[in-house]
């Protein structure tokens, strides 16, 4: 086409032929163009299918240690990041990088470094690192460029500011994982400040886009206990400390016995809850982390610790945190004050009133 727009023939020709001809020549040259791309993308896509089948193959070899296998924990993390890019599609190296999360992470041992906190911070430096090297080894043999493969290396080692937004999601995918999957297996051995430590420090590395996803996790009651105080800690609201006042055996037995009557119905404690708020007080809850089934949880939580035997510190100090943690953020996220107090105050103690009236004093001492 573009011979004949040149030719001396096509001088003589009249416009409308040549613009046929240009038209011509233009959908010729896109239609090269875009098979010429969609030959690289499906390249791209087959060798990328090759390394992800590679790595698969890699966390395959490596015992089980955790909830989850390394091949199992790699794949979450990556369905993560999907949910954290709602309508976009990752980059190979963004793909690539979760993929190899965790990539041969035990072959460097523990205890090949000093037991402490020092000892743990500079073998998991040099887990990353070797990682990192490791996963750029391994897309060079199949045939990736170098500097996508030093992209994922960087991706893989965490070299890259939390700034980098492929870096941020990776990270908050990680986090998420870790909150959404063996919690209360990884919880066992470890005491409250331990595991309220750990959750603050998780918080703090993740992005509000993150945070929002983590309080859409179903938490045990216990470990949804443990979180709010974290999230509180991390957020710096942790609130003032106040002595608990403690029910009696036989009243703890009694809210205890009229709670789980109420659960066991169809709508549960929570949603019946929510309902009975005023409009101000409905507001403070309409979040998700306030969702019916999470109130539900706390809640049967604090009985749970109620019923424990007043000198049990650990106990104490577990009830008063969750309520003032639980109070702190209110007042800081939620816009609560004393003014909504009434409100849900009244509509805990109907919850349990209007189904079990012979429980409404005990129940309404447990609530104050």
């Amino acid at each position: 086409h573009l011979t004949l727009l040149t030719s001396p023939r096509c001088a003589m020709e009249s416009w409308p032929e040549k613009r046929l001809l240009l038209v011509s020549a233009g959908a010729a040259a896109a239609a090269a163009g875009l098979g010429y791309w969609y030959g690289r993308r499906q390249d791209c896509k087959q060798r990328r299918l090759r390394a992800c089948q590679l790595i698969d193959v890699i966390h395959s070899r490596q015992e089980k240690q955790t909830a989850l296998t390394e091949l199992e924990y790699c794949q979450k993390v990556g369905d993560w990041v999907h949910t954290l890019l709602p309508g976009a599609e990752p980059s190979d190296a963004l793909v690539l990088a979760s993929r190899a999360q965790h990539l041969e992470r035990y072959t460097i041992p523990r205890k090949s470094y000093p037991e402490g906190r020092d000892g743990y911070l500079k073998w998991r430096a040099a887990v990353k690192k070797r990682q990192g090297q490791r996963i750029h080894e391994v897309l060079l043999g199949c045939g990736f460029d170098t500097s996508l493969a030093d992209r994922v290396q960087k991706l893989v080692a965490k070299e890259l500011s939390m700034r980098d937004p492929e870096m941020q999601t990776l990270e908050d995918a990680a986090c998420l994982t870790f909150l959404s999957h063996g919690l209360d297996d990884f919880g066992q051995g470890k005491d409250d400040p331990k595991m309220i430590d750990i959750f603050a420090k998780t918080w703090k590395k993740m992005s509000r886009s993150g945070h929002c996803w983590a309080l859409e996790v179903d938490y045990s009651p216990c470990m949804l206990a443990l979180v709010v105080q974290g999230i509180a800690a991390a957020e710096g609201v942790d609130g003032e400390a106040r002595e608990v006042p403690w029910l009696g055996v036989t009243t703890g037995k009694t809210v205890r016995e009229a709670y789980d009557r109420v659960q066991s119905e169809s709508e549960g404690f929570g949603e019946v809850f929510l309902q009975g708020l005023e409009d101000g007080a409905r507001r403070i809850f309409d979040r998700p982390v306030c969702r019916a089934s999470n109130i539900s949880k706390v809640v049967d939580e604090l009985i749970s610790l109620q019923m424990q035997r007043p000198e049990d510190l650990a106990g104490a100090s577990r009830f008063e945190g969750v309520v003032r943690s639980a109070a702190a953020l209110g007042l800081r996220f939620g816009g609560l004050t004393m003014d909504h107090v009434q409100s849900i105050k009244d509509s805990a103690v109907k919850v349990v009133a209007d189904r079990v009236p012979a429980a409404a004093r005990p129940w309404e001492a447990f609530v104050y």
